[in-house]
């Protein structure tokens, strides 16, 4: 077009017949549809990746799909408080932060007024869920530009110093944890992998973690030390066949028996997920926080997360399941509203049995799904006979049975597990679904003055001692303070 083209500008085009005129009577008529303006212009397209690459039509039917494996965006994340502070992140699990569990962090704002990064953060790449979420609440380009000084960033820390502690990657609750399968394993002449064949399903996954004991065919330390458990890499065939990487080549072909188990261990949790469509930025944010099984709530002009983990004990020390757990305040009838607490139980109906996790997997590329409990603890379960167990009622040891099953037969549920490209953090989110429901079957109602509502907060474990269901008094309030020694309690009367 020239230059001077403006809208509504009048052309007169002539057109030109480029082939010969036809020899027999042909009518060749000319119909004009439309035309199309190109305009060429030099654009910028900021904050934007560019992948290019050639390929051969011969090849390809269509343009073919595409699939790329990306880290993502840098994040800011507290400095200095790792194991290795020159290198925070865990050399074999991408984007896993190693803390220092004696470490402290002066905290503070990322940014500085004039948009800085403070001395006290650092950004790089990591798949922790509550740094991704601390950037996407704060980013003024495509986050929420919510001011830093309204975030609880220690909560924050603190949350994220609990996912990113390792966990077993277990999730075939059906073997005794640690229980070994068997096999045969073959080794081609000069390669560094070995074929092993299970006489089962061994549910693996590409790039678990698997211990292996070569029990006979080894010639030396190929393709391990005969009868020496070495953990391997695997990369997973087909259902029952898994290879191993990385074992000790030998110059002729060898085979023999083995025996082996899962033992390998990821971060509690990971976010591995690309945010590239707009989103009602509350589901975004319960979205990214039920991926750490956290509830995020609004005080006193602060947004504080609140984890579901273990509270801490009252005798101290490491979560035991079998001691009480410390609680945040003690309710009584003396310090609600009427003295009154209102009991509601959660219909049967409602408490699933199985649960079904979706996630997506990266090595089938695909959507994937696990279960709890699994199929073979399913099949060893008798349904309305929660005694059976093959005999064995109440026992620990594999083929386990499922109780809740047993109880009230199959209740289904889907879930998704949100940014989840583990099948061991969606086993794990499946686990926690269903022993919620099944656990937490019934609800108090209660009503508080503000002296003890402003003390605890959502997510805060708390006890009750209500006479009613007791039976017997065990708190109060105080009524009277007389001189030095003396106090008259709100019901001089109560015995106990």
């Amino acid at each position: 077009m020239p230059d001077n083209y403006v809208d509504g500008t009048t052309f007169n085009l002539r057109v030109k017949r480029i082939s010969d005129d036809p020899t027999t009577k042909k009518q060749s008529d000319i119909q004009w549809f439309s035309y199309q303006i190109i305009t060429f212009d030099n654009n910028k397209y900021p904050n934007t990746s560019l992948v290019g690459f050639t390929a051969s039509s011969e090849s390809f039917g269509s343009i073919p799909r595409r699939y790329y494996r990306l880290r993502g965006t840098r994040v800011a994340v507290p400095k200095n408080v790792y194991t290795d502070n020159d290198n925070p992140t865990d050399s074999d699990r991408a984007g896993r932060l190693v803390y220092n569990s004696s470490a402290t962090w002066a905290g503070g704002t990322s940014l500085t007024a004039n948009g800085t990064l403070r001395s006290t953060w650092q950004r790089l790449y990591t798949n922790d869920p509550a740094f991704c979420l601390y950037d996407l609440l704060v980013n003024t380009r495509y986050g929420l530009s919510i001011p830093e000084t309204a975030l609880d960033e220690y909560s924050f820390w603190n949350i994220s110093q609990y996912n990113n502690e390792l966990v077993s990657t277990q999730r075939n609750v059906g073997d005794a944890i640690g229980a070994q399968k068997s096999g045969t394993w073959t080794l081609a002449a000069n390669k560094s992998s070995a074929d092993i064949t299970c006489t089962v399903d061994h549910k693996y996954q590409t790039n678990d973690l698997i211990s292996i004991t070569f029990t006979s065919g080894t010639s030396g330390s190929s393709p391990a030390t005969q009868n020496n458990a070495v953990v391997f890499k695997i990369r997973r065939l087909d259902r029952k066949r898994f290879r191993a990487r990385k074992v000790t080549p030998n110059s002729s072909a060898l085979s023999g028996n083995c025996t082996f188990f899962e033992t390998g261990q990821e971060a509690r949790f990971s976010f591995n997920e690309i945010i590239n469509k707009e989103f009602r930025a509350y589901d975004l944010i319960n979205a990214i926080c039920s991926n750490m099984r956290v509830m995020p709530f609004w005080a006193a002009g602060t947004l504080f997360l609140s984890q579901d983990k273990p509270a801490p004990q009252v005798n101290g020390g490491s979560y035991d399941k079998d001691q009480d757990v410390l609680p945040a305040y003690i309710f009584t009838n003396a310090n609600v509203v009427e003295g009154n607490f209102t009991y509601e139980g959660s219909d049967i109906k409602t408490r699933s049995t199985l649960v079904i996790a979706k996630y997506y997997d990266n090595n089938q590329r695909k959507m994937s799904y696990v279960q709890f409990p699994t199929d073979d603890v399913i099949a060893n379960t008798t349904i309305g006979d929660p005694s059976a167990n093959d005999g064995t009622s109440g026992s620990h040891t594999a083929p386990f049975r499922d109780e809740a099953i047993a109880k009230y037969g199959i209740v289904k549920k889907q879930i998704q597990a949100y940014g989840c490209t583990s099948a061991g953090q969606a086993y794990r989110l499946a686990k926690w679904t269903r022993e919620s429901e099944q656990l937490l079957t019934e609800t108090v109602t209660f009503t508080v003055s503000l002296d003890t509502g402003v003390i605890v907060r959502p997510g805060q474990v708390i006890a009750i001692n209500d006479q009613v269901k007791t039976g017997s008094r065990r708190g109060g309030r105080i009524f009277a303070v007389t001189g030095t020694n003396k106090i008259t309690v709100d019901d001089a009367s109560a015995s106990n």
